[in-house]
């Protein structure tokens, strides 16, 4: 007697369940693109986060560099200042290489200094202030002379056009702004780039201001001073 289709049918998908020759060929097929999807991701984000420290590091110790002064900086002070980048932040050569440009170019670094002042006259306590720039350098950017920076909420992102509400208050301050264009190594057609910006404020340690000594000569196309 011929069996009908739905016994050949059942028949056909027990052997069918009861194979085992190929299974493991199968599970690799089915699980390898998500164990390579892991690992491209995983080393994606390690690199993410460990570019992510050493550009909050560039920051810091340049504007440490800054506070440190015990008299007015110079050309050649801000100079020594930019090119520590290549020392704190030594893969900036081999991201312009492949970007086909100085690395000046590829990372924007900027130094100022910065006065506040109170927004009354003569005024002695319970005080608000404004912001004023003393000087500004960078290859890519500087602070305004004319527009005074405002004062944003400090979970903001930076700009070089305003400062965190909690920098306002008597005094002066330095500022290191760093930015720089992360672009993934993997996976670059699918995972966009991502602008890392990090900004560091501090007073001057040992004078009340640190001013722009243009003896040696003026900042030229690299800045200004108010």
């Amino acid at each position: 007697m011929a069996k009908l289709p739905i016994q050949t049918l059942r028949s056909k998908l027990g052997k069918f369940a009861s194979e085992t020759s190929a299974i493991a060929a199968v599970e690799f097929a089915i699980v390898m693109p998500m164990l390579i999807i892991l690992i491209v991701g995983g080393a994606e984000t390690a690199r993410f986060i460990t570019t992510s420290r050493k550009i909050t590091n560039l920051s810091s110790s340049m504007a440490a560099l800054l506070a440190e002064r015990t008299t007015a900086v110079a050309l050649n002070d801000l100079m020594f200042t930019f090119n520590s980048t290549l020392v704190t932040f030594p893969q900036i050569l081999k991201d312009a290489a492949a970007n086909g440009v100085p690395w000046q170019y590829d990372i924007g670094v900027t130094l100022s200094s910065i006065r506040f002042t109170p927004t009354v006259a003569g005024c002695a306590s319970g005080c608000t202030y404004k912001a004023s720039v003393i000087w500004s350098a960078g290859s890519t950017g500087q602070r305004s002379c004319i527009v005074p920076p405002s004062s944003t909420p400090d979970a903001t992102s930076p700009s070089l056009s305003t400062l965190p509400q909690d920098v306002f208050t008597s005094g002066t301050i330095v500022v290191a702004d760093v930015s720089f264009t992360y672009r993934p190594v993997f996976g670059s057609r699918f995972v966009p780039t991502a602008v890392l910006k990090r900004s560091v404020y501090l007073q001057p340690r040992y004078i009340g201001e640190i001013d722009f000594d243009a003896s040696g000569g003026g900042l030229g196309s690299l800045g200004k001073v108010c």
